[in-house]
């Protein structure tokens, strides 16, 4: 069986999402930088590897699916859509974590609403 690496940030950005626009505007360039720096060293490669792992371990259910069950039967049809729609544990895991182009995008609207004096909209 895989064993996938699921790479958690240690950044407290790593659940920015969750963050309100008052927060949002708050965050620094240097604090953007160093959560980019540290989700391009440990999340990005974690994720291509993990993701490699799962589309092997999926490859494999999904031949052994067409063994047992058939090649047209809901088993073998279920592993293959199930992956596509990006349903996995390793999809899940890291999709919790906000992307530094996301965050970039969300700091950059929190901070004009806060200059427009419309955070509390």
């Amino acid at each position: 069986m895989s064993k996938y690496k699921l790479n958690v940030p240690e950044h407290h950005l790593r659940f920015a999402a969750e963050m309100t626009n008052a927060e949002l505007s708050k965050l620094t360039d240097q604090e953007l930088m160093d959560y980019t720096a540290e989700y391009n060293s440990k999340i990005k490669d974690a994720f291509t590897e993990d993701l490699g792992e799962a589309q092997s371990d999926n490859d494999r259910m999904i031949e052994l699916a067409s063994i047992v069950y058939g090649n047209d039967s809901n088993q073998h049809r279920y592993c293959h859509r199930n992956f596509g729609k990006g349903e996995t544990k390793v999809h899940k895991h890291y999709n919790r974590f906000i992307s530094p182009d996301n965050l970039r995008w969300k700091v950059e609207n929190a901070r004009e609403l806060a200059e427009e004096g419309r955070l509390g909209e």
